[in-house]
């Protein structure tokens, strides 16, 4: 009886899809006399009627299915949509409280008096309705929208912006939601400075100034908190002033409050936006942020307002020299010289940064100009007497604050050389021009044409450096750094064989560390990690505490699946640098993977075994034997994605399509990539009549794996019985790409070709079968039919 009702309502489901709504309802009318007390056959006639526009039908038979099951508000909900339609008021308001008094929280049932309330102008009441919503489902997009609009109609505009700020966090690009907060923030900006400016003028003016004055006090007396309340009050009168906004900001920065000093400085610049203090000031702020793509944006503007902004400059320089890029320091702290030859802070960096970037004699040059200045200076002495003895008791220093208490940030360094790069990039458009004339006055100079290069490489134009490059070499091929920069240039245009082609030219006119260092990094790149390891081990076996090359080898190593070697390696960096990050984070996974791996191998042993004493009462027609094997090991295991779907195919194969269906999901909730259960489920999905599900899930199948032949063929079938001829074909073509011998694909798609008028491809499908199998009976029949019809 339950296949029969299956096959009729597969029928109605067909009908549904086309729109055949009539046709629909009469199928569903034969599965009502099948089961007549079945209240969900009632209510989906009902809901195909009411599609069809037939209210009065359709509420009867919703009626029908409240009455069989009285206990479920969405057959209320249903006669309550159903009656609203034809007009009938008193009755709608009955059965809506009805599903509302069974579950006060029924979503579709809330949704429903909510709307009619909002199109009815009582908002109070709406809002009232999407807040119980919101309990249950409190991301929900639509109800957040219509509340929304209730409490912003209503005056609470600020609840009305927590709502379409939730929106967002969900769907961060949904426009109506950033209109309506755009919408918001105004009435609210709008509502403040209108109460600001209700007040009396001279009221106001005689306030801010005592309140500046308490700040002044505060800040002199070293209480930073109370200095911080003092100015908040202030900007709060004042919001648009920028000397208490850049203050406030100030303070914020001392306190360690560096976002909310951003947000000052931020509002600073807006106020102000070619002022290069302010945005020198919000540079700062981003860099303790970490935020370090407007870091590098504010300090760039900052320049470019003022190119000689010496706060911008000695800013810049400090950073690096914390991040230990000595020479680039040196550059800076040189151009801060030139700019004030009288502050010895500048001279002593200067001199301090090139001594670190291995610059001795002119750091020794430097210190002796500042006792030329100063003969007094003490720091200039004490590093004079450093460099001649530095093995005493003196240290190199400087005397560059570091009041700012700069974060240090992941790849900073990285980020700064991207930043100067740019900022760099007047002067070196200035050496591009000078270079680029000595060209043209001598084109076949190879020093000329390679420095043009690495400026073009310098600037990211890639395509640009390696033919200068390639030029160059073509006039002195047996210069190393040519062939080396060569294949940087591959490198980066991601031309893998051609950078190791180039490196091991270079090599081969010089074997340098460097050299061989890049070819193994390109190797590992090009994922040839054998290749890679035997240049690794080579530069380890001259430098063998180099920790940067253990930890290339030990990466090799994993990747070529010596993880015993691998795991060794990680241990010896860590006795020669106990703090090594990388490598600890490293031993830990590899020891977590091979727990892993011994669980999961113990895991398989008994799931095998559990299937195979399953699969013993399955040979004997002992379903319901193998079924339950299966459940009392799943009672005392862990999840298992193959127990799982197999408990599922089990009971679809016994007609228990609910337990198969919630099964199946199990195994593919734990499993989500496999293709051989996604499959089983859409066929669970099919047989229990949720064709949404069964096409979701026949579709994910296809996603993880696009030439499953049990998935495209449940696909292709699926789309024949429903008349959907060239998307079946589409899917027997794709089996037969992968099985050019599948007859049963083949005589699918001859049908698919027949039924869209494609005769003669039908015809060489057929003729293509029997020289496969001559003795197929229905190739032949088929065959015969088509010939004698033409």
């Amino acid at each position: 009886m339950k296949e029969c009702i299956d096959t009729i309502l597969q029928k109605a489901d067909d009908c549904y899809v086309k729109k055949d709504y009539h046709g629909a309802a009469k199928n569903i009318e034969e599965a009502v006399k099948a089961n007549p007390n079945s209240a969900e056959l009632w209510a989906t006639w009902g809901n195909v009627e009411f599609q069809s526009g037939n209210l009065s039908k359709s509420i009867e038979k919703y009626r029908k299915a409240c009455n069989l099951t009285s206990d479920k508000p969405e057959y209320w909900t249903y006669l309550a949509i159903a009656l609203l339609q034809e007009g009938n008021i008193e009755e709608f308001e009955t059965s809506l409280e009805t599903a509302l008094s069974i579950d006060p929280y029924h979503a579709d049932s809330l949704k429903l008096l909510g709307d009619l309330c909002f199109q009815n102008n009582k908002k109070t009441e709406a809002a009232k309705s999407y807040y119980k919503i919101l309990v249950k489902n409190p991301d929900e997009p639509d109800v957040l929208m219509r509340l929304g609009s209730c409490l912003y109609d209503n005056g609470e505009v600020e609840l009305a912006k927590e709502c379409y700020e939730r929106i967002l966090k969900v769907d961060p690009k949904n426009d109506i939601a950033l209109d309506n907060l755009s919408a918001c923030s105004k009435k609210l900006k709008a509502k403040l400075e209108n109460q600001i400016t209700n007040k009396p003028k001279n009221e106001l003016n005689h306030k801010l100034h005592n309140l500046l004055e308490d700040a002044d006090f505060f800040d002199c007396a070293g209480n930073t908190d109370s200095t911080a309340q003092t100015l908040e009050k202030a900007a709060h009168i004042a919001p648009k002033d920028g000397i208490i906004i850049s203050a406030l900001g100030s303070v914020y920065f001392k306190l360690g409050k560096y976002e909310k000093a951003r947000e000052m400085f931020r509002k600073e610049i807006e106020l102000k936006p070619r002022d290069a203090d302010s945005y020198t000031r919000l540079a700062m702020a981003s860099l303790a942020c970490e935020r370090i793509d407007e870091f590098e944006s504010a300090i760039g503007i900052a320049m470019e307002i003022n190119p000689n902004h010496m706060e911008a400059l000695r800013f810049l320089g400090k950073i690096n020299l914390q991040t230990a890029r000595y020479l680039d320091a040196a550059k800076i702290f040189a151009k801060l010289v030139e700019l004030n030859p009288k502050f010895m802070e500048f001279y002593l960096a200067l001199g301090y940064a090139f001594h670190q970037g291995g610059e001795q004699d002119t750091a020794k040059m430097v210190f002796e100009r500042v006792l030329e200045l100063d003969p007094q200076n003490e720091c200039a002495t004490n590093n004079l007497s450093f460099m001649r003895h530095p093995d005493g008791d003196n240290s190199l220093a400087h005397t560059i604050s570091n009041e700012e208490e700069i974060v240090e940030c992941n790849d900073l360094a990285n980020q700064l050389v991207n930043f100067e790069l740019a900022y760099m990039d007047k002067e070196k458009k200035q050496t591009k021009s000078i270079l680029s004339k000595i060209f043209d006055s001598t084109p076949q100079n190879y020093e000329v044409i390679a420095a043009l290069s690495t400026l073009f490489f310098q600037m990211g134009e890639f395509e640009t450096a390696k033919k200068l490059i390639s030029q160059a070499i073509s006039l002195d091929n047996s210069a190393p750094e040519g062939w080396t920069q060569l294949a940087l240039c591959e490198l980066n245009l991601n031309n893998l064989e051609a950078s190791i082609k180039a490196i091991n030219y270079s090599l081969e006119r010089n074997p340098c560390p460097e050299a061989q260092k890049l070819k193994g990094k390109i190797l590992y790149l090009s994922e040839q990690h054998e290749q890679a390891l035997h240049e690794f081990k080579q530069l380890l076996a001259s430098n063998p505490e180099d920790i940067y090359l253990m930890q290339c080898a030990a990466i090799c190593m994993h990747k070529t699946g010596d993880t015993d070697s691998a795991l060794n390696l990680y241990e010896k960096i860590l006795q020669l640098d106990c703090d090594n990050q990388i490598a600890y984070e490293n031993v830990k996974a590899i020891h977590k993977a091979k727990e892993e791996k011994l669980t999961g191998q113990k895991e398989a042993s008994d799931s095998i075994s559990v299937l195979e004493q399953a699969d013993r009462h399955y040979k004997n027609g002992d379903l319901e034997g193998a079924i339950k094997e299966i459940e009392n090991a799943l009672n005392s295991t862990e999840q298992n994605s193959a127990l799982y779907a197999t408990l599922g195919s089990l009971e679809y194969q016994s007609g228990l399509l609910e337990k198969s269906v919630i099964h199946l999901r199990k195994a593919v909730e734990i499993d989500a990539h496999s293709a051989d259960f996604l499959t089983r489920l859409a066929l669970a999905e099919h047989k229990s009549g949720n064709i949404t599900s069964f096409i979701k899930y026949i579709n994910r199948a296809l996603d993880e794996d696009s030439k499953y032949i049990p998935a495209l063929k449940t696909r292709g079938d699926y789309n024949l019985n429903k008349s959907s001829y060239k998307d079946a074909a589409t899917d027997y073509v794709n089996i037969i790409k992968v099985e050019p011998n599948n007859t049963e694909a083949l005589l699918a798609l001859a049908v698919c070709f027949y039924k869209t008028n494609d005769t003669e491809a039908a015809v060489m499908t057929y003729e293509r079968i029997l020289a496969i199998d001559p003795e197929n009976s229905l190739a032949n029949e088929n065959l015969t039919v088509i010939r004698k019809a033409r």
